[in-house]
């Protein structure tokens, strides 16, 4: 069982010393009755007996501890909170999902968030994710693990609590830290209904991409007030050198299928026949396959392995299964062509500006396809993709929708003529103010 609370070891719940002298006793004891055995001689039922006897204490013991620990996780969050380490955290980033694989929600905006140049919290409400946020100098990690709401509360030294996605725990943090701007980031910018859920009304702000992050809520129903959104590009997306190379080099990254039928784009159970396909054709050095972290739920999923194994083993050119720590933006700067469902996916690759194909296993028609303005810059693939092949090979070739492309690049990113980061920072100084250098207090 973990007890931990925090990252900070001085939180840690310690054996009482009631309990560690009971352990010394019992084990001095167990050691004694062994001696005494072997010189008396005594019966193994016995020995058994005291064994038992023995384990039962410890259990109790062991069980007692256990107990003590959770009954203290308030008290430990309390000192945690006025230690050197954490007093001063100027914001938290709230973090709820069922899954382990969903950790990549908060490590994705890691990297940019310690670019504010504020020491900050990650707080996690389930324990399984305590262990899966990578340790750092700019911020500890928290849980909310078995505390009640009522208790869920922030320093006070914060201004802020960000938040990657719209889980349902949200709402506990927002009612109990009302004094504190609370902000949307989500997980990616996309034409899914997570990215215009209604629920995004309950956040102070909304930080999004570009304009068209901004037109989706309106263009869906949802009414948002304009001052609540700010537009903050993504500022984990390195520029990504577009130089044309003799190696062409094709990545295909599915979604996973999602909760409901309105959120499931995915072309995962199509996979197998894309890579062939795409294989077989020539004009392509090399594809490497991607799918989404949580499409190890599917229950094709270790079928698509075997196949996809087998394909790699006969097919003529490198067909290979993206290592597990590959970022996707990492594949994004490897890609001269990418392959991809309707998702945050191609957003994201749309920032380099080299071209993309889009699947279609719902067989959407062009007049549903308006309501994912995401798409216009895409090769749209057939709804059982028998084309997709020649769409690469019109991508690398001819590449007719460049123009269109970097017209809906624009519209998709709001950041695209300034640094990296600079419009999130920003955004972030308005609500938590710009941290003070020693230089600038000279």
């Amino acid at each position: 069982m973990d007890t931990r609370v925090s990252t900070l070891k001085s939180t840690d719940y310690s054996t009482q010393r009631r309990s560690k002298v009971m352990a010394m006793a019992q084990g001095g004891a167990a050691a004694f009755v062994l001696v005494l055995a072997a010189v008396l001689k005594i019966t193994p039922i016995a020995l058994i007996v005291t064994f038992l006897f023995y384990a039962g204490i410890r259990a109790g013991t062991a069980l007692e501890d256990r107990a003590t620990a959770k009954d203290s996780r308030a008290l430990r969050l309390s000192k945690l909170f006025v230690a050197r380490e954490t007093s001063d955290a100027r914001f938290a980033f709230y973090f709820s999902a069922p899954r382990p694989q969903d950790i990549y929600h908060v490590t994705m905006w890691l990297e940019a968030l310690k670019s504010v140049g504020h020491k900050f919290l990650v707080v996690v409400r389930e324990q399984q994710h305590l262990s899966e946020v990578p340790v750092s100098q700019e911020f500890e990690c928290v849980t909310f693990a078995g505390l009640p709401v009522n208790q869920r509360l922030l320093p006070a030294s914060c201004r802020a609590v960000f938040y990657a996605n719209n889980s349902m725990f949200n709402i506990d943090v927002i009612r109990g830290n009302t004094k504190m701007e609370h902000v949307q980031l989500l997980h990616g910018d996309s034409d899914k209904p997570p990215s215009f859920s209604p629920v995004s009304k309950a956040y102070n702000k909304l930080f999004v991409a570009g304009q068209m992050a901004v037109e989706r809520y309106a263009n869906n129903n949802v009414a948002v007030a304009p001052e609540r959104f700010r537009i903050v590009g993504r500022p984990q997306i390195e520029p990504q050198d577009v130089t044309p190379n003799n190696r062409k080099t094709v990545v295909y990254m599915t979604t996973w299928a999602g909760n409901f039928e309105d959120s499931n784009f995915s072309s995962f159970s199509q996979s197998i026949k894309i890579l062939k396909t795409v294989s077989e054709r020539g004009g392509v050095d090399e594809i490497i396959f991607k799918p989404h972290p949580v499409s190890q739920k599917d229950p094709n999923w270790e079928s698509v392995r075997t196949q996809f194994f087998d394909l790699a083993r006969t097919a003529k050119i490198p067909v290979k299964w993206a290592e597990p720590e590959e970022s996707p933006f990492e594949l994004y700067a490897k890609a001269d062509v990418l392959i991809s469902d309707i998702s945050s996916t191609i957003i994201d690759y749309l920032h380099g500006g080299k071209p993309y194909i889009v699947t279609n296993p719902q067989g959407f028609s062009d007049e549903v396809l308006k309501n994912y303005p995401s798409v216009d810059g895409g090769y749209m693939c057939s709804q059982n993709a028998d084309n997709v092949a020649d769409l690469v090979k019109l991508a690398l070739d001819e590449d007719p929708l460049a123009e269109e492309r970097e017209r809906v690049r624009q519209f998709a990113f709001g950041d695209l003529d300034r640094p990296r980061g600079e419009a999130f920072r920003e955004a972030c100084w308005e609500i938590i103010s710009k941290p003070v250098k020693t230089s600038d207090m000279a």
